[in-house]
């Protein structure tokens, strides 16, 4: 019994390797079987002692050696282990399309297959191809030297103590830009240098779309607004014949004058398209949802329609549902922008029959609007074209007008409206039918909310000019233009004289500052209009300057400063009121409301 108590003893030491039972085992071997011989006098001897004792100095003697293999077999685990994790490292490496080279000690280590493909060359020739890549200009970032060449940044990099991702610059080869970024790192535990590139021809060129899009948007501005201008003075002026010499002028007279105020009205349509584009494009365009009145809309965009289609021999009727309520909650000027550059897309492609424009409430509760036609249709194949900017679906040859953005902007405008899309259907030779719908606040409540907002913002604004001027009553209400070109001097000049307002003119931003400080010794201006757009000193910072010679104390009293521009965006009228103007004015603007304004602050 004592025997095999022994033995399983010994054995699970021997299996389990554990020490705990390496000493139990010891300590019953003594007292079982060595103990009882040396305190007795037994002489005889037990065969199984020999065993256990043999046994028992085989496994001590060879603990060492079972010792030395377990560490080897862990070794050797660890590195299969290894050996797999190098392989998956290898694979991403291999898979990417990014090109990567490991460089220890100024030599190429490591280097995947994407570096050769990208840089056109084999394994033997990859570091004497790398040696000769230079920046492209103005391409290279890194500032460890002033050369051209890559290679010597890639070497100073290396001694650099930065551990941080630095981006060397990008190099072209064979048509294909390489971005080369550089990081320090251990490589096998040894100091090395990561270095990676990657194709960056697609980033190229959309970095030149970018830099085309603002260059364009820029255009357009421009060029919109120096279009403005001129149109300002024709509507003006036109206007004032037709309002003063009409009794005196012939049928034929007043048609042609009526003619040049419809063309001059499309003509500023077409202007605000490619405003608008350009307010799209730079991402700043906005809707001013207010309570206006429909029918108004309808009446003042449909008497241009009406005109043109009588004159190409075309039948125009325009129908407006008794369930549409007088007044509806949405922007006024871009309601009417959609609707005239639908019934002028429907225009310019009738030649026979008609136009019709009809508004009704749908079953949804939306103001919906429908424009039909029996013009040339429009083809299935180019139907999914019809609301990209710049195309036409149709033949060109036929109506080479229009600027080629008004559905693409009446689709965009729709939306921010509170509507889905425009939507069209069309048979070619038979006519076309677009249609929309867009949402309408009616609760009477919230108009009278609307009405009550004025007041806070003039209270508001007081409160700010205040700062700079007093409001004196018994004064009188002179007016000071500002403007650098002649045609807005003259509008604005017409428009005062008309309401008896008492005026004097200045050229420019620094004509506008003498005058302001010669008037202030006596009698002083009350309001400016400024021009916000021109040479040398624009409006912006002349009403700054102003600004600082009132705090400075270099001027009484500041005139109520009125921004007068071409330009609608919401960025362009803040950085107007943040400049120190207290309202704004956009061209061309009705006598009335130039008038309004002026008498809001007077």
């Amino acid at each position: 019994m004592f025997a095999f108590v022994s033995m399983s003893l010994f054995l699970n030491a021997v299996l389990t390797n554990k020490w705990i039972f390496n000493l139990m085992m010891l300590k019953h071997m003594y007292i079982w079987h060595i103990h009882p011989y040396l305190s007795s006098s037994y002489s005889q001897i037990n065969f199984a002692h020999f065993i256990y004792a043999i046994l028992f100095l085989v496994y001590f003697c060879n603990k060492g050696f079972f010792n030395k293999q377990k560490i080897s077999l862990e070794r050797f685990l660890y590195q299969k282990e290894l050996e797999k994790s190098k392989n998956k490292l290898g694979t991403i490496a291999q898979s990417t399309t990014n090109g990567i080279i490991i460089l220890t000690n100024n030599e190429i280590v490591f280097n995947n297959s994407s570096i050769l493909e990208l840089l056109n060359c084999d394994l033997p020739s990859l570091f004497s191809v790398i040696e000769k890549l230079e920046y492209c200009p103005e391409k290279k970032l890194a500032r460890y030297s002033n050369s051209n060449f890559l290679i010597d940044d890639v070497m100073l990099t290396m001694e650099n103590i930065n551990t941080e991702e630095i981006c060397l610059g990008i190099t072209k080869l064979n048509d294909i830009n390489l971005e080369w970024r550089a990081k320090k790192i251990l490589w096998e535990e040894v100091p090395s240098l990561f270095l990676t590139a990657r194709n960056a021809n697609q980033i190229i060129e959309l970095e030149k779309n970018i830099a085309n899009d603002k260059m364009k948007t820029i255009l357009l501005r421009s060029v919109s607004h120096e279009l403005k201008t001129p149109l300002n003075a024709i509507l003006h002026f036109t206007n004032e014949i037709l309002e003063k010499h009409r009794s005196k002028l012939n049928s034929e007279d007043l048609q042609q004058l009526s003619m040049v105020v419809t063309s001059s009205k499309l003509m500023l349509s077409l202007i605000n398209d490619l405003l608008d584009y350009s307010k799209i494009l730079a991402g700043v365009f906005s809707i001013r949802k207010v309570y206006t009145n429909f029918r108004k809309i309808i009446y003042s965009t449909c008497e241009l329609i009406e005109i043109q289609a009588k004159r190409k021999g075309l039948s125009y009727s325009c129908h407006i549902d008794p369930n549409v309520p007088e007044e509806i909650y949405t922007d006024p000027l871009r309601y009417g922008q959609v609707l005239l550059n639908l019934l002028s897309n429907a225009l310019k492609f009738t030649m026979k029959g008609g136009i019709e424009v009809h508004f009704y409430i749908d079953c949804n509760n939306k103001l919906k609007c429908q424009v039909k036609d029996t013009g040339i249709g429009i083809p299935e194949k180019t139907m999914q074209k019809i609301f990209t900017a710049f195309n036409s679906p149709n033949n060109p040859n036929l109506n080479p007008n229009g600027s080629g953005l008004g559905l693409s902007i009446s689709n965009y405008l729709v939306k921010e409206l509170g509507g889905d899309s425009i939507k069209v259907k069309s048979s070619v030779s038979k006519g076309s039918l677009f249609w929309f719908s867009i949402d309408i606040l009616q609760e009477k409540i919230q108009i009278e909310d609307c009405e009550s907002e004025p007041d806070e913002i003039d209270d508001s604004l007081c409160t700010v000019m205040s700062r700079y001027s007093s409001f004196d009553s018994g004064c009188h209400y002179d007016i000071l233009i500002v403007d650098d070109n002649e045609f807005n001097l003259e509008v604005l000049g017409s428009v005062l004289t008309k309401y008896n307002v008492k005026f004097a003119e200045a050229s420019g931003g620094r004509d506008a500052i003498e005058k302001i400080k010669l008037q202030d010794k006596s009698h002083q201006f009350k309001a400016v209009i400024m021009d916000c757009n021109m040479p040398e000193l624009d409006g912006l910072e002349t009403t700054k300057e102003l600004c600082s010679m009132y705090k400075q104390g270099k001027l009484r009293k500041i005139p109520y400063v009125i921004g007068y521009s071409a330009y609608s965006s919401d960025e362009d009228r803040q950085l107007s009121l943040a400049s120190g103007m207290m309202d704004y004015l956009m061209k061309p603007c009705p006598p009335e409301e130039i008038i309004a304004t002026i008498n809001k602050y007077l």
